[in-house]
């Protein structure tokens, strides 16, 4: 008699996990793929992208690329959840990116700015030294300074702040620093 229950226990207990562990498999094997929020981050990196955020937002990018890889890796190994929830993650990050690009733009057209500013009020005190350097050279005649080929050198510098500005009017802030650091 004891081994008959012991047998329908077991038995018994046999059952109830096949009841609980069952669906519970069923369930975590039937999980679908994140697809709309793979997409999702898919599209924020793209959009990220196409402002510039590698360089204006390069650690926000890095990350959000860094995570969708993550996601895409989590979804082949079917780990719907965490994928899930790594692809999430990445879309924000890809807007946040993408919000940092403005304010950093802002603040290297501001720098620009302030460049230009350093390198006009240059040029100004080289143009008042370069006259006083032609006075004399009309009463000595003995300067070893070319004027003209300093004048030239001014006319350049002046066409380059120019197309700095311009660049920066059409936002074309990477392209006018880079020219502005060659200045």
């Amino acid at each position: 008699m004891l081994k008959t229950i012991f047998k329908k226990s077991v038995v018994y207990k046999s059952a109830m996990m096949m009841v609980l562990i069952v669906p519970l498999y069923i369930i975590i094997g039937c999980a679908k793929p994140p697809t709309e929020e793979i997409i999702n981050a898919e599209k924020g990196i793209e959009k990220a992208r196409k402002v510039d955020a590698e360089f204006y937002a390069e650690n926000l990018f890095i990350k959000a690329e860094d995570e969708f890889k993550e996601a895409k890796r989590l979804v082949y190994e079917r780990r719907y959840k965490e994928a899930r929830d790594v692809a999430i993650k990445t879309a924000y990050l890809a807007e946040q990116s993408i919000s940092l690009v403005a304010t950093v733009k802002e603040k290297m057209k501001i720098d620009i700015e302030i460049g230009l500013q350093g390198v006009q009020e240059t040029i100004d005190e080289i143009k008042i030294l370069l006259e006083k350097c032609e006075k004399k050279k009309t009463k000595k005649k003995r300067t070893k300074i070319n004027t003209e080929e300093i004048h030239v050198i001014i006319e350049k510098w002046e066409k380059d702040i120019e197309n700095i500005r311009t660049k920066l009017d059409s936002q074309k802030i990477k392209e006018a620093g880079a020219e502005l650091r060659l200045l």
